[in-house]
């Protein structure tokens, strides 16, 4: 059952991010543009619009939804001419431990899965090398630990691995940054 779950998930996704690669260059010329930070008030509105994402899956606020699985995907743009897919592995829950310097603090994902982690990565990140220009994992509890991958536009100019490079090895390694204790993410940056 566990696998079917994943499968599900894993075809949501993928029709999500190829849609989004598709689309690319209108979010580029659309009105999201700001000169400094991250933003993406709107842009649920704008992928549920494309009808990128099923019916199934929840709006949260105007950056992110849950999906069929209880997991969290949120959309971002920053100045650099960048969006951000962060997919909130688990998704989060409230926990006791809360110390509120960040909007993180006091959450944790509970029900993430290394399984779908794993499967993410070798499944659909990999396949996107040339889209990507940054992979990586982050755990919330272990801050600066997480595993970065170059996408083909920047692979050799830093000290990550090439995504084009990585083995199933190298994915588990990046997934094992992420346990239930602290949220966890896979974030994709692209350039549009």
């Amino acid at each position: 059952m566990e696998k079917y779950k994943i499968n599900k998930i894993l075809d949501e996704y993928s029709f999500m991010l190829a849609g989004l690669v598709e689309h690319a260059d209108d979010l580029g010329r659309n009105s999201y543009r700001k000169e400094s930070g991250y933003f993406g008030e709107g842009l649920v509105d704008w992928i549920e619009g494309l009808n990128l994402v099923p019916a199934t899956w929840h709006r949260i606020n105007d950056i992110a939804m849950s999906d069929s699985g209880g997991n969290v995907v949120q959309w971002y743009k920053a100045s650099d001419n960048s969006l951000a897919v962060d997919f909130y592995l688990g998704g989060w829950q409230e926990n006791e431990d809360k110390n509120n310097s960040s909007w993180l603090d006091g959450k944790s994902s509970t029900s993430f899965s290394p399984k779908l982690c794993v499967e993410i990565f070798e499944s659909l990140v990999q396949p996107l090398h040339h889209a990507l220009y940054n992979a990586n994992t982050f755990n919330s509890k272990q801050s600066g630990k997480g595993v970065n991958f170059s996408g083909d536009s920047i692979c050799g100019s830093t000290a990550d691995k090439c995504l084009s490079a990585a083995s199933l090895a190298d994915f588990h390694q990046a997934c094992q940054v992420c346990d239930a204790t602290g949220v966890c993410a896979i974030t994709l940056w692209f350039h549009i």
